[in-house]
C-alpha cells in the first residue's frame, strides 16, 4: 500500500512539472498547430458539412428572421436608415 501510495504521489508530481514546464508546453503547442494545420482540409470540410445541416440552417434564419424583426420594429434605427437614404439621395444628385 505504502508502495502504491508512493508511485502516486511520484506519477502526480511528475505530471505536475510536466505540466508546468515551458519547453513542453512550447512542444505540446507546436505539435497540435502541426497537427491542425495537416487535418485543415478535413476540419474545414466537417465545418461545412456542420453548417449545411437542416437544423443549423433553420436556426440561423430564425436568428436572421428575429434580427430583422427587431430592425424593423426600432425607431431609432428606421430614423437612422432614412438619414443614410436621404444623404445617399443627395450624394446622387450632386454627382
Amino acid at each position: 500500500e505504502r508502495i502504491q501510495f508512493g508511485a502516486q504521489e511520484f506519477s502526480k508530481e511528475l505530471l505536475d512539472q510536466l505540466l508546468h514546464d515551458e519547453k513542453i508546453a512550447r512542444l505540446v503547442a507546436t505539435w497540435t498547430y502541426q497537427l491542425l494545420v495537416s487535418l485543415q482540409d478535413e476540419i474545414g470540410a466537417l465545418f461545412v458539412r456542420i453548417l449545411h445541416q437542416d437544423q443549423v440552417v433553420e436556426a440561423v434564419n430564425r436568428l436572421a428572421d428575429r434580427l430583422v424583426a427587431y430592425l424593423c420594429d426600432s425607431s431609432s434605427i428606421q430614423e437612422k436608415v432614412g438619414r443614410l437614404l436621404v444623404d445617399a439621395i443627395c450624394l446622387d444628385s450632386f454627382r
